[in-house]
């Protein structure tokens, strides 16, 4: 799709077009929707570019090329088409879906069933970690509405419903979810839509819970294999690849992931893990000098990189005492 799109060009610092995003800025001053401002955000590579199409048309939050400015006309022509809808979503007037109750959406669209029940269950997933009580009575309402879905589409809309009422499962006991507590209702899911990735991958979260990591690995495999760009999957197949001992197998998914996801610090941050397990338990006498010293500058690439996409988050004591151990300072 990225291929075949048009995008209109922002044009970098150097004067090269790129296929950029562009990101507006807005805030709730009283009850309107006010525009701050706006800017493109620039991918890798130059849209002319040959090579790897991602670095042509994926925009980064931190790296890249950095950002353009945006010209008054495209600001004001965005904005024209995004304001009404967005005082809608956000603002506090009349008209604001923002501001709507249970009971004043039950009576907007009673006559859409289908609507009505996706409106339900997403205020019922939004209020899972404030009030479990009322996301279990908003649940039980959605399921009411669900039932009278006839459009052949409903089947998707219950699956989502479903969902919910595991994740609403899960965190019921508080703290950490409960995946086998959700497994159920993702097992559910998967009966009526075998091919649904999501559900695939919450069954391999429980079955990672009990320590099964071989049924582990075949949902999460499962799932990717509906969904390629499923990153959360990604890595865990690979950590159960690693907790079962194929470092190698770990190493190629951690590489599969980075090709989609390459800023995603967990993948970098095992593949370092995987190369410093190898040196481990590899033997000396028949590991050949110059692979071993290719094998430790690769995982100090990677824990480094790790660690900048982290920006100190996650980063601890045993992090640097393996990157001290990498280059010989342990």
């Amino acid at each position: 799709a990225e291929r075949l799109c048009s995008s209109k060009p922002a044009y970098g610092a150097s004067g090269e077009a790129f296929d950029g995003t562009l990101r507006l800025g807005f805030a709730l001053q009283g009850e309107e929707v006010t525009l701050l401002g706006s800017y493109w955000k620039l991918p890798d590579a130059p849209a002319a570019s040959t090579g790897d199409l991602c670095n042509r048309v994926v925009s980064r939050t931190h790296g890249g090329s950095g950002t353009a400015s945006c010209s008054r006309e495209d600001e004001a022509a965005v904005w024209a088409l995004l304001q009404e809808p967005l005082q809608m979503l956000f603002g506090t007037g009349s008209c604001s879906w923002a501001t709507l109750t249970v009971e004043e959406l039950v009576d907007r669209y009673q006559k859409d069933p289908l609507l009505l029940t996706i409106a339900l269950t997403r205020v019922a997933a939004g209020q899972i970690g404030v009030c479990p009580r009322t996301a279990e009575e908003t649940m039980l309402l959605a399921e009411k509405m669900a039932c009278e879905c006839q459009d052949p589409t409903g089947s998707c809309v219950r699956a989502y419903l479903t969902r919910t009422r595991g994740t609403l499962a899960a965190r019921r006991a508080g703290g950490k979810p409960d995946w086998a507590s959700a497994a159920a209702f993702h097992q559910k899911v998967l009966d009526a839509m075998p091919r649904n990735a999501g559900s695939s991958y919450f069954l391999g979260m429980a079955s990672l819970t009990d320590g099964d990591y071989p049924e582990a690995g075949a949902y999460f495999a499962r799932s990717l294999s509906y969904d390629c760009d499923y990153a959360c999957a990604y890595n865990q197949l690979a950590t159960c690849c690693f907790l079962m001992g194929y470092h190698k197998a770990a190493l190629e998914i951690c590489e599969a992931m980075q090709l989609r996801h390459g800023r995603i610090a967990s993948s970098h941050h095992l593949t370092a893990i995987c190369l410093y397990a190898q040196e481990a338990i590899a033997d000396p006498a028949t590991t050949d000098k110059e692979h071993f010293a290719a094998s430790r500058e690769r995982a100090i690439a990677a824990l480094r990189r790790a660690r900048e996409l982290q920006r100190a988050k996650s980063w601890g004591q045993q992090e640097e005492e393996m990157l001290a151990a990498l280059l010989g300072e342990a």
